[in-house]
């Protein structure tokens, strides 16, 4: 593992679009690296209002690498993640909100 923990204030995962919301076969959240450096995502939380909460397991987002994360079951990969719900988790004008291992909020993204 190389790569190493940025700073807080410094920008590197940006939720960028959350697609299909109220479906959960068609729901997931697309996240990007915006920094130039690889980002270790293990431990990281994905969050809705309600109790809803994504712990990412072992993964590293390299830099302008995106990951999709599922709301439904299915088998992870190195793009795509599977929450496992068996219902939607988002809705719109719901805050989805990302934090890194140590609980520092590190992204936010209010569905349109």
């Amino acid at each position: 593992n190389n790569s190493l923990p940025l700073p807080v204030d410094q920008k590197s995962i940006e939720i960028q679009l959350v697609i299909g919301y109220g479906d959960v076969n068609n729901e997931q959240v697309q996240l990007v690296n915006s920094s130039d450096l690889p980002v270790d995502l293990q431990g990281w939380k994905l969050r809705g209002e309600g109790a809803s909460e994504f712990t990412f397991p072992l993964m590293t987002i390299f830099p302008g690498g995106m990951v999709y994360v599922h709301s439904m079951s299915g088998v992870n990969s190195s793009t795509d993640l599977y929450w496992g719900s068996a219902e939607s988790v988002w809705s719109k004008g719901e805050k989805v909100t990302l934090f890194d291992a140590s609980g520092n909020l590190r992204a936010s993204y209010v569905i349109p």
